[in-house]
């Protein structure tokens, strides 16, 4: 069986100025801020705490490619609103849940120079997600290449604060945002790890379903195991319950309006939270 809940609304946006954004974060209430360090090209990466974090973590990043991809960070600002404010929404007792059973910790802006810059890299011209180190050796992308993995692994700023922090945290699961190309639709990707990919196409399919979708999308699951990037290598990490990390991509398509985009990434979030807190306490792959 799958999971069908209330669907989240999407929104519209425009793209702020970073500081803007930043402020757009510190503004929602009852998250614990910190300073993780500065991109490349100086700017403040931050992170955003909710909850106790001897509770198991659930990790959540946006925009660690820039681009296109600076809307990731807006449907991420938009769910932390929604965990800490939802008191009118039919999907309350879930977040409700959700809060009072799981600690959550944001990075929303991995890349802050993408951001600014509208590149897809950092302002070393790096790809922050395949400058990590598994799979690393098998990257062919050269320097001036959209998906340079950098002169050897974890040698940009960025992606050193993200296996800080996941390391410290030890998370129960690790979800990364993307958004791609001329496409409709949304994506999801598992890493070269398997050990929850039914889980994965379970969760998929649910949403697919839950949206309403049909052949007029070209909504596909996709994997890439091939390559360095940072959902492999959260999938290969052991979070604090002895149990592998729960790795995951979700992205949507490029093609895709704004109000789509944050329908999709809210929803997407949503029940990436909701099959992994299934899966570890009942070991069911789908809901029963």
């Amino acid at each position: 069986l799958m999971l069908n809940i209330p669907v989240l609304d999407g929104f519209t946006f425009t793209k702020l100025e970073y500081t803007e954004l930043l402020d757009r974060y510190f503004s929602i209430p009852n998250y614990q801020s910190e300073l993780l360090g500065t991109s490349f090209d100086g700017h403040n990466i931050y992170g955003f705490k909710l909850g106790d974090p001897t509770k198991p973590v659930m990790y959540i990043e946006a925009n660690i490619h820039g681009l296109h991809e600076w809307r990731t960070c807006y449907w991420l600002s938009e769910f932390m609103k929604l965990l800490v404010d939802h008191d009118t929404l039919p999907q309350r007792e879930i977040f409700d849940y959700l809060t009072a059973n799981y600690c959550f910790y944001f990075i929303p802006s991995v890349n802050p120079d993408g951001y600014v810059n509208n590149n897809y890299r950092n302002g070393n011209m790096v790809s922050i997600s395949e400058n990590f180190d598994v799979n690393w050796g098998v990257q062919t992308a050269l320097p001036g290449q959209p998906e340079y993995p950098g002169p050897y692994p974890w040698s940009e700023p960025e992606s050193r604060i993200v296996r800080d922090k996941i390391l410290e945290l030890k998370p129960l699961s690790v979800l990364c945002l993307h958004t791609w190309g001329s496409h409709t639709g949304f994506t999801t990707r598992y890493p070269k790890n398997r050990e929850y990919t039914e889980t994965i196409v379970n969760m998929y399919r649910s949403l697919n379903y839950t949206l309403g979708y049909d052949s007029s999308f070209d909504t596909y699951l996709s994997m890439i195991l091939e390559t360095a990037s940072a959902y492999n290598w959260a999938g290969e990490q052991t979070s604090k319950n002895g149990r592998k990390t729960f790795g995951q991509v979700f992205e949507t398509g490029g093609n895709s309006s704004e109000y789509e985009q944050s329908k999709m990434g809210l929803n997407g979030i949503l029940y990436h939270c909701l099959f992994v807190d299934n899966m570890f306490k009942t070991g069911n792959k789908t809901f029963q």
